[in-house]
């Protein structure tokens, strides 16, 4: 009986399968994503990145509007013909951005006069975010159809794509003219709206098998966006949730302060691997046994829950002492990399530890919040109800303790956060998904 089950996991399509190609195509496009990451860090100042920060900030705010919540919504259309349900999400995305570049052409001139200074910048940037907006919106919904499939190879080329067209562009400018003294800003936010049209031809080319312009109808239309709608709030929420430190540093911090906090949470996406790869075939696979009838199906799901979750919270342990000597070995030898990268970006490498200990913990209380993929008549209310109490108790517990430890106590006020959410998403794991099995 052990070995079907073992077989049933790691057979194409399996579940440690999917890890495993996840897990391979991350670490192409991480390694990739890094030595980017090395090229900005290298030309471009900490208040430079700040600018480039907010910039990606601005993109991602936009997004929101023009995917209508359909990249997480889309996780939770239960229909069988998967054509239909990427055909039809991707009209939408479409329709959704062009309406986005209408609001961005029009009324961001006098919304950016209303920001900050630090703001000012985006103006010569307004076709550049429609841009970017459009190819984040547009193969994120890809990449999630992907996912929802549990399809990992697609989502591992789209990825190891972008990462390698970003790459490659900046390295080729690098080298072509001494441009980068001057107009460093400039042409690494150009570059992100070139890499993101060719990685939408790429992505459209890939899935092309799942694309059918004959099943676009307006009823399906109609249906995803009922199902949807509900994450085009909660992304909205989200937005404000995610970048919270980076909107009140905005109004209350230097450039400079910006771009490191900035770069440090960059950092850490590209170096939090875990999270990344076993998220993309954790949620699918517990999603699926959920919304499958029958106790042995959700004995399944809670099996895995409790299992994963205790394998992360031991992970995270070791994760957290390597991390602790390596932050010791950087500020014994600051002198020498220095002069890889500007003194500015490592000066302060404790916040960067302390980031990555919340940044453990947040993940950590996602493992418990699979509840928001059944398919029980309360999950909308509740997922509302969690965000719109989360949103003021984060920024106004920022705003405070910003006030008392500086950019230490952001990072506080976040693991408070993680802390009240990990004991709510197990409270409701537990009435929505236990209670369930029991009844």
């Amino acid at each position: 009986m052990k070995s079907k089950i073992i077989s049933k996991l790691t057979k194409n399509g399996g579940f440690f399968n999917n890890v495993r190609i996840y897990f391979n195509g991350l670490i192409a496009s991480k390694l990739i994503n890094g030595l980017t990451l090395l090229l900005l860090v290298f030309f471009l100042s900490p208040s430079e990145f700040g600018s480039y920060a907010l910039f990606l900030m601005t993109v991602s705010f936009v997004s929101v509007f023009s995917t209508f919540g359909l990249r997480s919504g889309i996780m939770r259309i239960p229909w069988s013909d998967k054509q239909a349900i990427l055909s039809n999400s991707l009209c939408i995305i479409i329709c959704t951005n062009t309406l986005a570049t209408l609001l961005v052409l029009t009324i961001s001139y006098k919304a950016i006069l209303l920001a900050p200074e630090k703001f000012f910048f985006l103006l010569d940037y307004l076709w550049v975010v429609v841009i970017k907006t459009f190819a984040t919106s547009y193969t994120g919904l890809v990449n999630t159809h992907h996912v929802s499939i549990e399809n990992p190879s697609a989502v591992v080329r789209i990825n190891i794509a972008s990462a390698l067209i970003t790459f490659l562009l900046l390295l080729f400018f690098v080298l072509l003219d001494k441009f980068i003294s001057s107009n460093a800003l400039s042409i690494v936010i150009l570059l992100q709206a070139i890499s993101g049209i060719i990685t939408v031809f790429y992505a459209t080319y890939i899935s092309r098998a799942h694309i059918s312009l004959t099943k676009i109808k307006i009823y399906y239309i109609i249906s995803i966006i009922k199902l949807t709608w509900i994450f085009f709030t909660k992304q909205l929420i989200g937005f404000f949730q995610s970048y919270s430190a980076t909107i009140i540093l905005s109004v209350m911090a230097t450039s400079e302060l910006i771009g490191i906090y900035s770069f440090y949470s960059i950092l850490l996406i590209h170096l939090n691997s875990l999270q990344t790869v076993f998220f993309k075939s954790y949620t699918p696979k517990i999603k699926n046994l959920l919304n499958l009838e029958g106790g042995i199906k959700t004995s399944k799901a809670i099996r895995l829950i409790k299992k994963s979750a205790k394998y992360y919270f031991v992970l995270s342990l070791v994760a957290l002492t390597i991390a602790y000597f390596i932050t010791r070995l950087i500020q014994s030898n600051t002198y020498l990399l220095s002069t890889i990268i500007n003194h500015a970006y490592i000066k302060d490498i404790d916040l960067l530890f302390f980031m990555f200990g919340v940044f453990l913990l947040g993940t950590f209380r996602s493992f418990f919040d699979v509840w928001q993929y059944t398919t029980n008549k309360n999950v909308n209310r509740h997922i509302i109800t969690i965000q719109f109490t989360v949103l003021p108790l984060m920024y106004f517990g920022s705003v405070y303790f910003y006030k008392i430890y500086n950019i230490y106590g952001i990072v506080f006020n976040q693991a408070l956060i993680f802390i009240l959410l990990l004991i709510v998403n197990m409270f409701l794991l537990k009435r929505i998904v236990l209670d369930r099995e029991i009844s």
